[in-house]
């Protein structure tokens, strides 16, 4: 086992940051280095800045299923995507689960 640690830039706030994994051998490990600093241009608190704003663009998505992952037919579920932040205390107080 091999440990290999990339030392990236972010493209956006211009901050130092490292991404480490584990590979089965030192040729593995340093392939994976070299194209972690090519290609892992975010860091991850960007990346998460990025990621929300695209569920709050994306407006709320509600999708209705019929029956039960329980195995109960006559129960109906709505399972809500996207930007639900407003409306969440309004979701909790009508049992809403996260």
């Amino acid at each position: 086992m091999a440990k290999a640690t990339a030392h990236c830039t972010c493209e956006i706030c211009g901050s130092e940051f490292k991404k480490t994994t584990t590979k089965m051998n030192c040729q593995q490990a340093d392939a994976w280095t070299k194209w972690a600093e090519e290609n892992i241009t975010v860091c991850p608190s960007c990346f998460g800045k990025q990621k929300h704003q695209e569920e709050k663009d994306s407006g709320l998505i509600a999708k209705v299923r019929t029956g039960s992952p329980y195995g109960r037919s006559d129960e109906v579920w709505i399972v809500l995507f996207g930007d639900t932040y407003p409306i969440k205390d309004d979701l909790k107080k009508l049992g809403a689960v996260w």
